[in-house]
């Protein structure tokens, strides 16, 4: 119950502090929009390959277009590098994401990973 104090003990056991992605998603989730935005939009996410983060970042601020460019941008990192198992562990393990049930570009990216609805 303890939101400010759960925010720095996260801030504190990152490497990036408070400019990490998962930090942010925390400071989102908190109600702490305005901080969770800045740390997005300051993200270099081509360079360093952090779609994944950055449309659970965006999914919990609730910016469904953001999240899908963001996911759809992943898979097809993950395409082109590994294979799409980085993208299905994200999408079947995020409360944040799975919100997005029912919208037909999720459900399009579900079919193209051959997950089912």
């Amino acid at each position: 119950g303890d939101v400010e104090r759960g925010l720095q003990l996260a801030v504190s056991i990152t490497e990036e502090k408070e400019d990490d992605l998962a930090v942010a998603v925390i400071f989102a989730l908190a109600g702490q929009e305005e901080r969770a935005r800045k740390i997005l939009n300051s993200q270099e996410l081509a360079a360093t390959g952090s779609f994944l983060g950055a449309a659970t970042l965006a999914a919990a601020l609730g910016e469904e277009n953001r999240t899908m460019t963001l996911l759809e941008q992943a898979a097809d990192s993950a395409f082109r590098r590994r294979g799409p198992y980085p993208v299905l562990r994200r999408i079947q393990c995020s409360p944040e994401i799975r919100n997005l049930s029912g919208d037909p570009r999720y459900e399009a990216l579900l079919d193209r990973l051959g997950l089912p609805d």
